[in-house]
């Protein structure tokens, strides 16, 4: 089956105010989506995941590179997309609060997408009605405003109206970091209600690696602006064959005292600034496996195979470091059998506080 996001090659340069440099946010990124699919795109903050995403849907213009949507062009403007796409692609924003019209009813914000598409006020309704039930919320909701609602709330209407043009692909940027821990789980609950009910796409942009791996197919490791290492997400996970994809992952702090992410490699020292960024690989001068080669030359795509590639003139030194363990999927698994216990024994006490959701 082809894909139905392909992103080549893409590039992303944004001037500087009184000089003729540079901030190189993209550089060189490609990667796919198939249908149904969802591909998280992980990375520190500041990494260009955002851009990456705002370039899909037509916000921020590319400086280079293509994007194709079930085998057509969109790299130019949204404004200039042929008509039959619009709504096929969607955005869903981080901040709840901040992507809601605080003067609009919720109703009404759900309802703008169709505006845009001519949708008969009739129709407008029912699909209105259709999709904040979708979501878990109540007709009732429609005439309230956004500083009624809880973060979570705001945030299931914001799916709401993403997905009520039924789009075919929606791109998720960090949806859950402004919620609380059981607002979260919530939220990630219903998006892969939706997608197997409907076979969205989606491309899950987050830095939190504990939801990427449970809701992700696939993950992309991103580092100043490129993707080091793509492919399945357990296999990554479980053995990354990039320097930095193992210092991410090895960063994370899991809530168990069983459960720890550690790695032979330590990444050192300052992140280079992307107005000046080194000749060869960007993680040279971090990394503890660089040679002169990693300083001089950027290391061209390897591909591992099963759809693993990685940016690393040293990856089969990487792998041969650490035992390779799923440490995410062995973690969740040992969280779901305690929940099961405990619904089993009764109810608990929320530890985490009231919910949002």
């Amino acid at each position: 089956m082809s894909p139905i996001l392909e992103v080549e090659d893409l590039y992303k340069r944004f001037p500087i105010s009184g000089s003729r440099r540079y901030v190189q946010a993209i550089n060189g990124v490609t990667f796919s989506v198939g249908a149904g699919e969802t591909l998280g795109l992980v990375g520190e903050s500041g990494s260009g995941k955002t851009t990456v995403g705002r370039c899909i849907v037509g916000l921020t213009e590319l400086s280079a590179g293509r994007i194709r949507f079930k085998g057509e062009d969109i790299s130019k403007p949204r404004a200039r997309w042929p008509r039959h796409l619009l709504g096929k692609i969607q955005l869903v924003f981080q901040e709840p609060g901040e992507s809601l019209d605080p003067r609009m009813r919720i109703g009404r914000s759900i309802e703008e997408p169709l505006l845009a598409l001519k949708v008969p006020p009739s129709e407008r309704r029912a699909l209105v009605a259709e999709a904040i039930e979708r979501v878990g919320l109540s007709r009732e909701m429609l005439e309230l405003y956004p500083a009624e609602l809880s973060a979570g709330q705001q945030q299931r209407v914001a799916i709401a109206r993403a997905m009520i043009t039924s789009p075919e692909l929606v791109v998720l940027d960090e949806p859950t970091s402004a919620l609380d821990p059981t607002a979260r789980a919530e939220i990630i609950a219903l998006l892969m209600k939706i997608q197997a009910e409907l076979g969205t796409a989606y491309l899950f942009i987050s830095h939190d690696l504990s939801t990427v791996r449970f809701i992700s197919h696939r993950v992309a490791v991103v580092y100043l602006g490129m993707i080091v290492e793509q492919g399945d997400v357990g296999e990554v996970f479980a053995a990354p064959r990039h320097p930095y994809s193992a210092g991410l992952l090895s960063a994370v702090l899991l809530p168990h005292p069983h459960f720890s992410l550690e790695s032979s490699i330590r990444l050192e020292g300052e992140i280079p600034s992307p107005i000046n960024l080194p000749q060869g690989c960007f993680l040279a001068s971090r990394c503890p496996l660089a040679i002169a080669r990693c300083r001089q030359e950027m290391p061209p795509p390897d591909n591992l195979g099963g759809g693993h590639m990685v940016h690393c003139f040293r990856h089969r030194d990487v792998a041969s470091m650490d035992h390779a363990s799923d440490t995410f999927a062995e973690f969740q698994r040992e969280a779901e059998r305690i929940l099961a216990g405990q619904k089993t024994a009764g109810p608990v006490c929320n530890l985490g506080g009231t919910s949002n959701g």
